[in-house]
């Protein structure tokens, strides 16, 4: 992804920062593993991603509840995940741990995009430790996943999203369907992120509203 210059320079940039190390580039860093049983039904009819969606979720429920009745066949589902995007960090998984090493002791935010839909989550090593916060932009104009999923109702949107945060263990925040931009604002105690919406694209005439705020 970056190669041994690119490297050395990264290196040698975070240990020369002071407060923040902010990482501005253009993809997710964050584990972004998905139930493979999930991942390879993306392409079916709404009907059955909704089915399978609920099931994985009433599992989910179940395993952070502590239920003794669960099978391994039923955990199975939930804990046989794999990457959806190889072209982001998840297809560079040992090179990712060599950046990762880098964050040890340091305050770094991740800014990243690419995937068309906002996003808050942990960077986590593979030892599980969270060493990194990732700040996702929504696109500007460019279709999410409400298109790529063909989910045309608000509640289906929301299904499919609380779904993702439920079942991807990093991701703390998603919207899969609104278009706009990410407003960060640091100071020396702590920083601000801010997902703003545009709620028409195809006019100059538009209202701007703040979908998300997160503080780190």
């Amino acid at each position: 992804m970056l190669g041994d210059e690119q490297l050395n320079w990264l290196s040698n940039s975070i240990n020369n920062s002071s407060t923040w190390q902010v990482l501005g580039q253009q993809v997710l860093m964050a584990r972004m593993f998905v139930p493979a049983e999930l991942l390879i039904n993306l392409g079916a009819s709404p009907e059955v991603l909704q089915t399978i969606i609920t099931e994985l979720l009433t599992i989910r429920a179940r395993i952070d509840a502590g239920d003794p009745t669960l099978t391994p066949q039923e955990i199975g589902r939930i804990t046989t995940v794999a990457p959806y995007n190889l072209d982001a960090w998840d297809g560079y998984a040992m090179e990712r741990e060599r950046v990762l090493s880098l964050f040890e002791g340091k305050r770094v935010v991740n800014l990243a995009g690419d995937t068309h839909n906002a996003r808050f989550s942990n960077i986590t090593d593979l030892q599980g430790n969270t060493v990194a916060t990732e700040l996702a932009s929504p696109s500007v104009s460019s279709p999410g996943f409400e298109s790529f999923l063909n989910l045309t109702t608000p509640e289906a949107i929301q299904g499919f999203q609380f779904a993702l945060e439920s079942l991807i263990t990093c991701l703390m925040y998603t919207d899969s369907s609104q278009r706009g931009f990410l407003t960060v604002s640091f100071t020396q105690s702590g920083a601000t992120a801010k997902w703003r919406f545009i709620d028409n694209l195809s006019s100059d005439v538009y209202n701007l509203s703040v979908g998300r705020t997160e503080t780190i």
